[in-house]
């Protein structure tokens, strides 16, 4: 801390810490404001002094233990910053190791707005603390603000009037002593002005002797403004010679030229001037410092925002001040009125609770009353304030005056209603949602719930706010709750979470959402998911048992399509019939290949689509090894991993079988060498085959659509309209190309029952 403190307090603040104890009953209603608006049990004013924090003033019950942590508290936290939150003091690193456990258990909130003098410099702070962790505002931090800025104002208030007071003793003092000691006396000739006699005080007084001003001018004593030396001058002419009496203040010169204030009172007798001076230099001095003081705590009262008045009991006549058009709208002239204008001015709701507390105050021996009611305002409309008032009584302890100041709150008061609306609108939806919902803290306790929460996890009727999952559940439960509180709150945001709990019915299962509140609560929604979890077993139960029929019926299907071309085969061995034979080997493929699908299918997870890569390979090599061709071919793939389903994948394959075969069947002869080149690829939702072989190529008539086309081309006509593809044949350089492309879609048919 700056060594300058102590300084800096006496020329900013001009406040003694000694009067700590007198000035608590001024800083109180400060106080209890604080604690009321921003909802604290406990708030505090300290002042810098000797370079270290002192308490000033404190509001709310707090044992000195944890008054001890609170000062630790405030000598670290205590910066230039404008408002200072800590919202978990458990949490602050900064505080942790200047802290006993005690204060940790008993401390958790702090909020602090500093207090600053008229140059800037922070001279201390006003605090509140609360026992756990929680948050302000921005209505309640500007509040705070405003409050530590009253604070201000009071205490200089409180000074300058202990001054001004200071100031009287001084004057009563001076006066005391000058009565009792002996005035210069000058006997003065009209005529020419000069001093004829002067008594002997004059050398105490101004360090003259008499004998060195006896015929000296009088005014030139005299070093005063022009109006009072004219004033003077027309007394002492000869015309003015009459009997009577005048008194001015006049500065006179000692013999160090200084100048010095003497009250000096004139008296014409037998035509000499007679002039008793009386030392009021000092007086002259406190009198303008109590100006200067008055001017000052104008200057204060100027700024401040409250509408003070004062209230003559006796005469009931009511002064306001200034601040009454501002805050209340009522006209300059309407500043001095009675009390039945400010009784005619109260809400009719409030006035009978207003004039019983006022009376009761004033039949007591209480010296301070605080109300909070509505005023009619210029306009008609009402305005929440807050009046705090003090009773003058006299001697006797009658009421004299009650002097009071009012702070329009209406603001805060709407606030304070939006903000209560809001909760219980919030409460209302919380209890009539079907859901349960909850708000827990970081250590797991229930801060609310709404009935079904109880409802969900049978916890009755019992009272079970404020404990925590540990208190309300099984140990296992318990931590899965907290392990999920915590990774929500570290990570700070909201996890979707399915959790369960044993409950006398059984176990229960619940998806729970939760989500950060105030960094250190957590929210909860919860959903009985029980019977949800119960069809969703049982669904998976039936899926799997149709999962397993499927795979049968698929294998079985397969099974059934190799005996049919097992069959085939054999008439294919025992035909002689060349074209015949010819025949039976393209039926036995085109079943083979049927075949082939259907025991991709079951031995895949999925029953509804094929990898066409796998599918492709496999089902060329096997057309290729079935024909008796003496070609020694090659045959390479450039095929994308697509995934297509079986509605489609059957039509294709069967393409791919009669395009493969016609290129065995006519593209080669006999003891030639060549190659099959296929591609599979797919373009914005589009698949492209590509089926390329470096045969003979295509004849000149040939035509893929004509009326004599073979069976084989009228089948590829036929299915790639199932697939509504587009497809051609085109002859290369060396060889033949055959291209289809069509739209991959999820086509619902035959083969989405399977």
């Amino acid at each position: 801390m700056d060594t300058s403190t102590d300084s800096r307090i006496k020329n900013d603040l001009n406040l003694e810490i000694d009067h700590s104890e007198k000035i608590k009953e001024h800083l109180e209603p400060i106080l209890k404001m604080a604690t009321e608006i921003c909802d604290v049990p406990f708030s505090v004013v300290n002042l810098i002094d000797n370079n270290e924090q002192k308490t000033l003033a404190t509001y709310g019950k707090w044992e000195d233990t944890e008054i001890a942590g609170i000062q630790s508290i405030c000598e670290k936290l205590d910066t230039e910053q404008d408002v200072r939150v800590i919202n978990n003091i458990r949490k602050n690193t900064e505080l942790k190791m200047s802290l006993t456990e005690r204060d940790l258990e008993t401390i958790g909130f702090y909020a602090g707005a500093p207090l600053k003098s008229d140059s800037g410099s922070r001279v201390g702070s006003l605090c509140l603390f609360d026992s756990k962790p929680r948050d302000l505002t921005d209505t309640q931090k500007e509040c705070l603000r405003a409050l530590a800025n009253e604070t201000v104002l009071k205490l200089h208030y409180y000074e300058l009037n202990n001054h001004l007071n200071e100031k009287e003793r001084e004057l009563k003092r001076q006066s005391i002593f000058l009565e009792n000691s002996t005035d210069i006396t000058f006997m003065v000739q009209p005529e020419s002005g000069k001093i004829i006699d002067v008594n002997n005080d004059i050398e105490q007084a101004l360090g003259y002797s008499p004998d060195n001003l006896l015929n000296t001018r009088f005014m030139d004593l005299v070093a005063t403004e022009e109006k009072s030396v004219k004033a003077v001058n027309e007394w002492l002419t000869p015309e003015n010679k009459i009997d009577g009496r005048y008194s001015v203040d006049l500065q006179f010169i000692n013999k160090e030229n200084i100048k010095r204030w003497f009250e000096c009172n004139f008296t014409c007798e037998n035509g000499v001037w007679y002039c008793s001076a009386k030392d009021v230099n000092e007086q002259k001095e406190a009198v303008s410092g109590v100006h200067k003081l008055k001017e000052k705590f104008q200057k204060v009262v100027d700024v401040a925002t409250d509408l003070v008045y004062e209230l003559d009991w006796e005469s009931k006549d009511l002064a306001w001040g200034d601040e009454l058009t501002d805050i209340l709208g009522y006209p300059h002239e309407e500043r001095f009125v009675d009390y039945d204008w400010w009784i005619d001015k109260i809400h009719p709701d409030d006035l009978e609770r207003v004039v019983h507390d006022v009376s009761s105050t004033l039949e007591g021996e209480c010296e301070k009353l605080k109300l909070v009611y509505r005023i009619k305002t210029y306009d008609g409309s009402y305005k929440y304030v807050m009046n705090h008032n003090y009773v003058d009584h006299n001697e006797d302890g009658t009421p004299v005056k009650i002097i009071g100041a009012i702070v329009d709150i209406s603001d805060l008061k709407e606030a304070k209603d939006q903000v209560e609306r809001r909760e219980k609108l919030l409460e209302e939806l919380a209890e009539q949602t079907s859901t349960a919902i909850w708000i827990r803290d970081h250590e797991g306790k229930h801060l609310y719930m709404n009935q079904n929460y109880r409802d969900l996890f049978d916890l009755g009727e019992q009272n079970v706010i404020g404990k925590t999952v540990h208190d309300l559940f099984d140990k296992e439960t318990a931590r899965q709750f907290n392990e999920n509180d915590q990774k929500v709150m570290s990570s700070g945001e909201s996890h979707l979470f399915e959790e369960s709990v044993e409950t006398k019915t059984g176990t229960r299962f619940y998806k729970t959402n939760i989500f950060p509140l105030n960094g250190s609560n957590v929210g909860g929604v919860s959903v009985d998911i029980t019977e949800e979890m119960e069809r969703r077993k049982k669904l998976q139960i039936s899926v799997e048992e149709k999962e397993t029929l499927l795979r049968e019926i698929h294998h079985r299907v397969k099974n059934n399509l190799a005996v049919v071309s097992g069959i085939l085969y054999l008439q294919y061995f025992k035909e002689e019939d060349k074209k015949l034979r010819e025949k039976l080997l393209d039926s036995t493929n085109r079943i083979k290949t049927m075949a082939t699908i259907h025991e991709l299918l079951y031995q895949s997870l999925s029953f509804t689509n094929l990898k066409l890569d796998k599918n492709i390979s496999r089902l060329i090599n096997g057309i290729t090894s079935s024909y008796e061709v003496s070609v020694d071919l090659d045959t390479t793939y450039d095929l994308e991993p697509i995934i297509l389903n079986i509605n489609q994948a059957v039509p294709l394959s069967l393409i791919i079988n009669e395009v493969v075969t016609n290129v065995l069947k006519h593209a080669f002869e006999e003891g030639d060498s060549g190659t099959i080149a296929v591609s599979l690829f797919e373009t914005d939702g589009e698949i492209t085959l590509i089926i390329k072989d470096n045969g003979k190529g295509l004849p000149d008539d040939f035509n893929p659509k004509g009326r004599e086309k073979s069976l084989g081309l009228e089948l590829i006509e036929s299915l790639a309209g199932q697939l509504h593809a587009e497809y051609s044949y085109s002859s290369l350089e060396q060889g033949a190309q055959f291209k289809l492309t069509f739209k991959k879609e999820d086509i619902k048919g035959v083969g989405s029952s399977l």
